[in-house]
């Protein structure tokens, strides 16, 4: 009494929608976009185990699915997307790639300004890692608003995924932010470094 009914749908959903999607589900409806639980399995009948609660989340061991003797579907079975399911897939995938198309070339700048800069010690190496990194720093920002954004408009079962790709970012910026601070650092006693020389060359000529 004062409990509304549930219906629960268990179901397989193929990978047209890319590796993230392709699995077993616990939903409202077949292809809805409230879900309980999935699971990575492309097996033909659901998995025993490996559920995890939320579908994004971490793997449940208590959730154990028993077989029950019944009759079995052998026909095609044919799954209608639904839309807003269909929408956040898309929302997913594109926050993904801007956030690889990101982070890919700031870890590979964070490599090549090391090179450049020589421990801190080449003036002309700073400079040059400085200019490298700044136009990552700028890219990071963008593909952090396109993360915020999405997170605003994402169906509430994609949010925590969205939410763990803006941590990853946030910890891209903060190395790379780390690193231009060392930087900037450097080049002023590297500058001031260079100024002293110059003032003592000109010393010892007078």
């Amino acid at each position: 009494p004062g409990t509304e009914a549930v219906e629960v749908f268990i179901y397989y959903w193929d990978s047209r929608d890319g590796p993230t999607f392709e699995g077993w589900w616990f939903g409202n409806q077949v292809g809805g976009s409230q879900v309980w639980s999935h699971a990575a399995s492309s097996q033909m009948t659901p998995p025993v185990a490996g559920w995890k609660i939320p579908w994004d989340g971490p793997l449940r061991t208590t959730l154990v699915l028993e077989k029950v003797q019944t009759a079995v579907q052998t026909g095609p079975v044919t799954i209608a997307a639904n839309p807003n399911m269909v929408r956040g897939r898309e929302i997913l995938q594109a926050t993904q790639k801007a956030v690889e198309d990101a982070t890919t070339p700031a870890k590979e700048s964070l490599t090549q300004a090391a090179a450049m800069h020589a421990n801190y010690t080449s003036l002309e190496g700073i400079k040059t890692a400085e200019a490298l990194l700044g136009p990552r720093m700028q890219a990071l920002g963008q593909a952090m608003k396109v993360v915020m954004d999405n997170q605003k408009i994402a169906p509430f079962e994609i949010r925590g995924t969205l939410a763990q790709l803006g941590n990853n970012l946030r910890l891209m910026q903060t190395q790379v932010s780390t690193e231009m601070g060392k930087l900037r650092m450097s080049k002023v006693k590297a500058e001031n470094d260079k100024k002293m020389e110059e003032l003592s060359v000109v010393d010892k000529k007078s």
